[in-house]
């Protein structure tokens, strides 16, 4: 099952949280290798509501995203120096292509820091996963 990780932007009404939001950035394929860190111990679920209707979403929430920063900054240590010493053609690019999505995902987690840092729009911002 395809997979992405995008930055979302819930509204509030009566208190519960609203099924429609807005996306705050463009969304990411989770790949097979993003999908080794993004287990289950770092996904929750949350609800949101479309009138009545409950909608469960999927979420990688602070804490997560706290734990989950620095083992994807030790596997682009560690993805570096592998491309520096391997010399196969075949095995740099797989190894330049899951460091790409570390990348990719590490750029969603510093627009989420900047956007919780800065912003003082209404709503609840949350790095959703679908």
């Amino acid at each position: 099952m395809s997979m992405t990780c995008a930055l979302a932007r819930f509204l509030e009404e009566d208190e519960r949280l609203s099924a429609d939001y807005s996306l705050e950035s463009k969304e990411i394929n989770v790949t097979e290798f993003l999908d080794e860190f993004l287990s289950s111990d770092y996904i929750d679920d949350f609800k949101a509501f479309e009138e009545d209707e409950e909608v469960t979403y999927k979420e990688i929430d602070l804490d997560s995203i706290n734990s989950l920063s620095p083992m994807l900054d030790a596997k682009s240590t560690e993805l570096l120096c592998a491309i520096k010493s391997t010399s196969g053609a075949g095995k740099r690019n797989e190894l330049v292509d899951n460091l790409n999505d570390i990348v990719c995902l590490n750029q969603l987690i510093k627009k989420y820091y900047s956007i919780k840092l800065l912003s003082s729009e209404d709503g609840k911002l949350k790095l959703i996963v679908s």
